[in-house]
């Protein structure tokens, strides 16, 4: 609930084959609120190309604008992430950029993996992300992470692989 709220399209772009395709489509979704929960989905649908749905178009085009795209606007608002493995939690040193520091959402490729929202941390200029769950603690500081966020030019997403702890309070 930090990049959407409401009924909320969720635009997938994909390619298909043949005369009748097919979706069948399982997706891994965090529902938040005090808490990030994972909750998984699935879907399958005959895709008709036949004739346009305009009111889905203008659904899909909304949408597209609402969808997170790689930061581009200089300096980014994050500065590193480091994993505190003593307080098992994710930390983000935030370079002063001004964004919604609250609406980040902290997330890997393995969707077992779940933060908890962020919260201001003992560190001056640092948000600590709970880990959730004792899944996937290890490796953890080799994985790349995606930070989504929004900002004052809409939502936008960072990729970023953890720094030492070490380096981070430094």
């Amino acid at each position: 609930d930090y990049v959407y709220r409401g009924n909320v399209v969720l635009p997938i772009e994909l390619e298909t084959e043949g005369d009748a395709p097919f979706l069948l489509m399982k997706a891994v979704l965090g529902i938040c609120s005090e808490i990030c929960v994972p909750v998984f989905a699935s879907f399958e649908q005959q895709l008709d190309f036949s004739r346009r749905d305009s009111a889905h178009a203008l659904r899909i085009t909304q949408a597209m604008s609402r969808t997170p795209i790689p930061w581009d606007q200089g300096l980014n608002p994050v500065r590193a992430l480091a994993f505190d493995e003593e307080n098992r939690q994710m930390l983000v040193a935030l370079s002063g950029v001004p964004f919604d520091a609250a609406s980040m959402i902290l997330a890997t490729s393995n969707p077992s993996i779940v933060f908890g929202s962020p919260q201001k941390s003992q560190i001056q200029g640092v948000m600590a992300f709970p880990k959730l769950g004792r899944i996937g603690d290890a490796g953890l500081a080799e994985q790349a992470f995606t930070i989504t966020f929004m900002s004052p030019f809409g939502p936008y997403e960072l990729e970023y692989f953890p720094v030492p702890l070490s380096e981070l309070e430094g």
